[in-house]
């Protein structure tokens, strides 16, 4: 039985949106749990689609794939911080 979606993008669990969107929201960084309270469906469908994507070898390549993009943006970030007027960022506050 397939739980239904009460969310304004009307995505049912298992459909192909729905799977992308939930791969697309753990590349993110997103949990099992933050993913089904966004997308407005039972936690327990979210935890189906990451256990077949483990069972299959998929989620090992997608944070791999996610850590380039997330090293990437940390490399950029770090030679191009952002100032904040009004923010103290020191090492007191790591």
């Amino acid at each position: 039985m397939t739980p239904e979606v009460t969310s304004k993008h009307r995505e049912t669990p298992g459909s192909e949106h729905w799977k992308a969107a939930v791969i697309r929201d753990l590349r993110e960084g997103y949990g099992v749990e933050d993913i089904a309270l966004r997308m407005e469906c039972d936690v327990q469908a979210v935890r189906d689609l990451v256990a077949y994507l483990r069972k299959h070898g998929v989620l090992p390549w997608l944070y791999q794939q996610a850590r380039r993009e997330w090293q990437s943006v940390g490399t950029l970030a770090a030679r191009h911080p952002v100032k904040v007027p009004g923010l103290a960022m020191g090492p007191d506050l790591a």
